[in-house]
């Protein structure tokens, strides 16, 4: 039976389980009224972990029946043992090799923003589906702000950091991050921008994050105690 969910937050609640426990199918229904647009921009929110999925949505009378095929982004898989190809297991590697020869996490994170060039073609293009995960990230040094964040998801993973990603925006439109928790506190990690314009590493909490420009819904996952 498809669990049903009256609002938003429970329905991140949810997804949020569904992603931790890395299942690859899911179904529900939600009630209320949005667009189509509405609904799959929310999922995006609700699933940063998620490379892509297959929705199926159906409009009912109260809302919406979805099923969802998942797939998860390389360093999600990577990070769990999962390498499925020679080039996976290469950068699977590398990061290893990585983790052991920095020290500690803003060292590691300052090696990705010094071997990585940002990039940030359209979706569609061909070149966007090879900069979107952390392989081409490691191993030919390119990616947008998902391939960045997937990498320092991989990298912190393995240096034993408890990490998860956080999708939203910034002044430039959709954005994900990185959130790794230290000492029982969740920071944001953002990458990107030190990869892109040189900007200092720092950890941030909720106030931090929010005055660097970035935005999010509070659905589901980690909670920045530092800002409470």
């Amino acid at each position: 039976m498809r669990p049903c969910f009256e609002d938003l937050p429970s329905l991140g609640r949810y997804l949020h389980g569904v992603q931790e426990r890395r299942e690859t199918l899911t179904a529900f229904r939600l009630a209320g009224q949005m667009t189509e647009t509405q609904l799959h921009q929310a999922l995006d929110d609700m699933t940063p972990l998620i490379q892509r999925s297959s929705r199926r949505l159906w409009r009912e009378r109260e809302g919406y029946r979805v099923t969802m095929t998942i797939q998860y982004r390389e360093g999600v898989r990577l990070a769990g043992g999962q390498a499925q190809t020679e080039q996976e297991r290469a950068a699977l590697t590398l990061a290893r090799r990585i983790v052991q020869e920095r020290s500690g996490l803003k060292d590691i994170a300052a090696w990705l923003a010094e071997h990585v060039t940002y990039e940030n073609p359209r979706p569609g293009f061909r070149r966007y589906s090879e900069i979107v995960g952390c392989v081409c990230a490691l191993m030919e040094g390119r990616a947008n702000c998902q391939g960045i964040s997937d990498a320092m998801y991989l990298l912190g993973s393995l240096a034993g950091y408890e990490m998860t990603l956080r999708q939203g925006r910034n002044g430039r439109g959709n954005h994900l991050w990185s959130m790794v928790r230290v000492e029982g506190v969740w920071y944001a990690l953002d990458v990107t921008p030190c990869a892109a314009q040189g900007e200092e590493i720092v950890l941030m909490d909720e106030k931090s994050a929010r005055a660097h420009g970035l935005v999010w819904e509070n659905w589901a996952g980690p909670e920045e105690s530092a800002a409470d």
